[in-house]
């Protein structure tokens, strides 16, 4: 009796319960049934609720989560009460990314006739920017009608080969005439990009390639300032600006070229594929290819914009000693152990012909700024004239006693320079084969020559560590250079004139600051 007492207590007290729980979720009870409590988000009805209602009104849907439970009760006499508890998250709407906009497409063009570029479109001292030249290359940004006609503002994006003094850099901006330029036309289409693979970590005992080497610091030297580019692990046998002067290309021993930018002194590109030391480069005149020679006997072609590898070309049974592309940029010259010189198309890779006759390695080769001579100089102690058209020899140069290393043609193509194994320099009248003047270097080998744009100066390169700057008109030695610590295998001016370049085989390049 005791225990049934108990029990009736617990039923009526687990029953007022279920009935509180429905009357809290406002639903009817009905014995035997779960008890559902349902617990929605705080937020305002809609609309009062009615006092005769048995339910709530309809919530407007918020983002806080909503949250029902289930609480199940142990059965007595019948009664199941429950009260669910079951967690629910409204997902968060999904955000919409706004739709980039493309970049600009500006139309190109050419500079047909030299002139001004000009801050503003009128014609006055003060609006003068510097010159731009025919065959610069640009983008023209903006039209304006003006009572002096049509006059654009152009980007310029190209530097050709006719220099001028006071012309003025790659990216400049300002107005030109329309009667300098060409008609605009639409850029070409951008190359489709094929993805980037995911880089490939490197086998466990190949360590991985070295980071490269910042440049040093600018440093003076006498009253020059001078930039050493490091990054080469052997000697630097040869270098080459682009013709607009920006970048700088090297090739070495370490069977590698790499690419400088010359305002930073920063390496930009590696690029490797030879299996042998790299002794001759060349940049072509419209900045599309770099030609490399080495010691496997091939010549390769690179794209100069990412370093593609775009031919190889074979036929030399020797070591390339130099190549050198026309100025024109469609012939490329090899020169060779094998004692032959070769002209090569570059758009094909075809064998033009084969230069017989020299009886000795072809250790340096240099084409005419009109493109019309080759010449050829030899361990045989000779020069050679070559008409490039047929192949003939114009002529034989005779002076030198020793290995002729280095040749350089005047901007105006009526002087040669050689350079020789014998401590001479010699300069000859192109014309006739006469020889103007004889230099004597008295610090070992000539290995490297070269002119300034504007033919006043002539930079050696020696088997020593000094650089030396002569006078081409008189040959007076005007200066000397010192700062390597090995033989100067190559020298080459920038487009300006301003900037010397220097490749040795203390494995560094320098760049010095001669002009202002």
């Amino acid at each position: 009796m005791y225990r049934l007492f108990i029990l009736g207590i617990l039923s009526l007290l687990l029953t007022a319960c279920a009935n509180t729980l429905c009357d809290a979720a406002d639903c009817p009870y009905e014995q035997g049934q779960p008890v559902v409590v349902q617990q929605a988000p705080t937020a305002t009805p809609t609309s009062a609720p009615s006092p005769t209602a048995t339910a709530r009104p309809t919530r407007t849907p918020t983002a806080t989560p909503e949250i029902s439970a289930t609480l199940e009760l142990t059965p007595i006499f019948g009664l199941t009460p429950t009260l669910e508890l079951t967690p629910t998250v409204q997902a968060s709407p999904t955000p919409v990314l706004p739709t980039p906009t493309p970049a600009p497409v500006f139309p190109v063009g050419t500079v047909t006739n030299g002139g001004n570029l000009r801050t503003e479109p009128v014609i006055a001292p003060e609006t003068v920017i510097g010159q731009i030249c025919p065959g610069d290359g640009i983008q023209f940004l903006e039209q304006q009608n003006t009572p002096n006609g049509l006059w654009w503002r152009i980007r310029v994006t190209l530097i050709s080969a006719d220099c001028t003094a006071g012309r003025v850099a790659v990216g400049t901006e300002g107005w030109s005439s329309s009667t300098l330029l060409s008609e605009p036309v639409e850029p070409p289409p951008l190359p489709v990009q094929p993805p980037v693979p995911d880089p490939v970590p490197p086998e466990p005992d190949q360590p991985a390639s070295p980071e490269p080497i910042a440049p040093a610091p600018p440093e003076i030297v006498g009253d020059l300032q001078v930039t050493t580019l490091q990054g080469h692990n052997g000697a630097v046998n040869q270098i080459a600006f682009t013709s607009d002067g920006a970048s700088l290309v090297s090739a070495s021993i370490d069977a590698t070229i790499r690419i400088w930018d010359v305002t930073s002194g920063n390496e930009v590109q590696l690029i490797e594929g030879p299996t042998d030391w790299v002794r001759a480069i060349a940049v072509s005149p419209d900045n599309q290819f770099i030609a490399s020679g080495s010691d496997d006997n091939v010549i390769r072609l690179w794209q100069l914009g990412d370093g593609t590898l775009v031919r190889m070309l074979e036929g030399h049974t020797d070591w390339i000693r130099s190549v050198a592309f026309s100025p024109g940029s469609q012939t490329l010259a090899s020169s060779s152990d094998d004692a032959t010189v070769k002209l090569w198309q570059v758009s094909d890779g075809s064998l033009i012909r084969t230069l017989d006759g020299h009886g000795d390695w072809v250790r340096s080769i240099a084409f005419s700024p009109d493109g019309q001579t080759l010449a050829s100089g030899s361990d045989d102690a000779t020069i050679r004239l070559w008409q490039v058209s047929d192949g003939n020899l114009i002529r034989t140069l005779e002076d030198h006693t020793d290995w002729i290393q280095a040749l350089a043609f005047s901007p105006d193509g009526r002087i040669l320079a050689s350079g020789s194994r014998d401590g001479k320099i010699n300069l000859w009248n192109v014309s006739d084969g006469t020889r103007l003047q004889t230099w004597n270097n008295n610090g070992g080998e000539v290995l490297s020559l070269a002119f300034s744009p504007d033919g006043a100066l002539l930079a050696e390169g020696p088997s020593n560590t000094t650089i030396r700057l002569w006078q081409v008109s008189d040959g007076t030695l005007l200066r000397t250079l010192e700062g390597h610590n090995e033989a100067v295998n190559s020298v080459a001016f920038a487009p300006t004139g301003l900037l010397l370049a220097s490749g040795s085989n203390d494995s560094t390049v320098r760049l010095w600051q001669i002009g202002q």
